[in-house]
């Protein structure tokens, strides 16, 4: 199986590395405009920002078009179209035949042709204002969901990620929160549409061609090398799309459908299908032939692409098909694919730089079991001093309650320590067993005659309470720090004291992570006599790729500066029975040369 390595940039050279940081400031900027559009369009549907107005017509868009004409459903009453006439069943033909997709905004003169019973009338009227009504919170929360956070999981990614894997789901993702393709109404005047519009249109279009080549590159990052027949099919599926996308934004904009291929929609959804689709094979054909611990982050990537997949299916048939608009469907299909889909996506992606899910899950249930108990006890408190306690006054009542939330306050630390060892007990029994097992050795280590086998022997324990990472121990010397025992690869035998992560060691005198020069990515904790630092331990990254947890880093601290305290002990010691062992030999020398008389002159 193959390593995951550190960068995967197009190429090796200095060229392929500012390549890969123009492409990625570029796809960062590009994420800066759809989380920008994000959260115009939310600020319009809560009524921060001006919405857009309206003509009153209700119009058929899901591609039934007759030479730039759309068919109107429907018109709402007392509106500009309704008072030229216009009734359910009519053509419009917009002056400016997109339009009829366009978020116009109050005050606009617009021009529009009519088809009624055949015949043709045009008409200007004045965009008005929609009716202010309540926030429709539903559509608002599906927005939110759908594109909005989806969309700020890719920027994330794009930020953090540094090779061309993550700069494929970063974009994915991003594009993906640009579903909504049509701009708010405040990037919507007739002069800026079509600039607004049509990266929203590629956006949606290049989304599949993106997950794909996520795919792949993951593949090629964690298994092995990819086969050319596989890239030179990436390249087609990429060249498929293309047309499709030209095609479909041509009907768009010039309001007209072509022969087989119809306005678009349809190969659009079926490239979008069959993008995803090809995504899900690479990914389980990676998931077989991957180590363990890989097979988790693919498991995670398929489910979330899946429901991608199943959220796609679901809008297209919301678009189509009125009668299946249920909202509870609306609501999950937003929470799994908005939400869910691309949190799993971006953990899989960034587990070595994000977090340890699991020390998140452990301090969510601690602090919110906490947090509930303080809540029911303070309650409970109040509720019996009310009922059982007579307290006339206002401002006794007052001291009263102030007093018991003190209290409360004052046990918050120990009933925290309490819920988090039963959860950790419950949930994270092998955490438990981690600790307990690295505090024994460091009850252990001051029983130890022999400072060589307790250098050994914390080399080992470290290396099991941090899950198999390489550890190193450095004792100072006259003018550096030099190894004594275990290897950290990349970190060399002998180091000065005043490279970076020493520096920070020596100043604050507690467990560090080190992220620049010799030492970066790794874990260096001190050992300290009399506030001087007289040597530290050295722990590589984990091989799960997870970060040390905070906890982890405290003990790790703790313990390493218990067994270097051990250790002076024992130099100590050492020393002293040196200097017992020189003074006996002293005396013996001296007895010795007493009782040696001189010889008399002849």
């Amino acid at each position: 199986m193959k390593t995951e390595s550190a960068h995967h940039h197009a190429g090796g050279g200095p060229h392929s590395h500012r390549l890969f940081g123009l492409l990625r400031a570029l796809c960062l900027i590009f994420a800066t405009y759809v989380v920008g559009q994000n959260i115009v369009d939310l600020s319009t549907r809560v009524h921060l920002l001006p919405g857009p107005g309206t003509l009153g017509a209700v119009v058929d868009s899901t591609g039934r078009f007759d030479d730039g004409f759309v068919f109107v459903k429907g018109v709402k009453p007392n509106t500009p179209m309704a008072q030229d006439g216009v009734v359910g069943g009519d053509q419009v033909r917009y002056d400016r035949t997109y339009d009829y997709r366009r978020a116009m905004n109050v005050g606009e003169h617009e021009g529009f042709t009519v088809r009624h019973a055949g015949r043709l009338t045009h008409h200007e009227a004045v965009v008005q204002p929609r009716s202010k009504s309540e926030v429709d919170w539903a559509s608002l929360f599906y927005a939110f969901t759908a594109n909005a956070i989806a969309s700020l999981f890719g920027a994330f990614i794009l930020w953090r990620g540094r090779n061309t894997t993550a700069l494929f789901l970063g974009l994915a993702l991003t594009c993906y929160g640009s579903t909504n393709i049509m701009p708010p109404a405040t990037l919507s005047w007739p002069g800026t549409f079509l600039y607004f519009l049509v990266p929203n249109f590629i956006a949606y279009s290049v989304i599949p061609v993106l997950f794909l080549g996520f795919a792949l590159g993951f593949y090629r990052d964690h298994v092995g090398p990819l086969k050319p027949a596989h890239r030179i099919g990436f390249w087609l599926y990429a060249t498929v799309e293309l047309p499709v996308l030209a095609l479909a934004c041509y009907c768009f904009m010039v309001v007209r459908t072509l022969p087989v291929f119809g306005a678009g929609q349809v190969f659009q959804l079926a490239a979008f299908i069959v993008g995803l689709a090809l995504s899900l094979a690479y990914l389980v054909v990676g998931w077989r032939r991957s180590s363990a611990s890989v097979q988790q982050r693919y498991a995670l990537m398929l489910v979330a692409i899946g429901l991608i997949g199943l959220a796609q299916v679901y809008d297209s048939l919301y678009s189509f098909i009125s009668e299946f608009k249920f909202p509870i469907l609306v609501t999950a299909n937003a929470l799994l694919a908005g939400v869910v889909a691309p949190a799993l996506l971006t953990y899989a992606i960034l587990k070595r730089r994000v977090f340890d899910l699991g020390f998140a899950v452990n301090r969510t249930l601690v602090y919110g079991a906490v947090s509930a108990i303080l809540l029911a006890a303070f309650g409970a408190v109040e509720w019996a001093v009310d009922h059982f306690i007579p307290i006339a006054g206002r401002e006794k009542n007052v001291v009263v309650d102030a007093l018991i939330a003190v209290c409360i306050y004052l046990t918050f630390h120990r009933l925290r320590d309490v819920v988090e060892h039963a959860v950790e007990r419950v949930f994270f029994h092998r955490w438990q067993q981690a600790d307990a097992a690295f505090r024994r050795f460091v009850k252990e280590a001051a029983y130890f005659t022999d400072s060589s086998a307790l250098i050994r022997g914390l080399v080992q324990a470290l290396a099991h309470y941090a899950e198999g990472a390489e550890v190193a121990v450095y004792l100072a010397g006259a003018s550096e720090f030099a190894r004594l025992a275990g290897d950290v690869e990349g970190v060399g035998k002998r180091l000065d004291p005043n490279i970076p992560g020493l520096l920070t060691v020596r100043s604050d005198l507690k467990a560090v992570e080190a992220h620049e020069g010799a030492l970066a990515n790794c874990l260096i904790a001190p050992m300290v006599t009399r506030n001087t630092v007289t040597g530290f331990v050295v722990l590589g990254p984990k091989p799960s790729g997870l970060n040390y947890r905070p906890d982890e880093v405290d003990l790790i601290g703790w313990g390493t500066r218990q067994v270097g305290l051990d250790l002076y002990a024992l130099r100590v010691e050492t020393l002293e029975k040196e200097r017992g062992d020189l003074q006996t030999v002293n005396a013996q020398l001296e007895r010795l040369l007493t009782n040696v008389s001189p010889r008399s002159p002849a």
